[in-house]
């Protein structure tokens, strides 16, 4: 496996105040 950062290549992250970084993760990886 290769993993690069591209100093080009952009991306728009929409962030909710009323959720953390640790909520919006868990949720993600056990939503069923």
């Amino acid at each position: 496996v290769t993993v690069r950062e591209s100093p080009t290549a952009t991306a728009t992250l929409l962030f909710d105040p009323n959720h953390s970084w640790n909520e919006r993760i868990l949720a993600e990886q056990f939503r069923y």
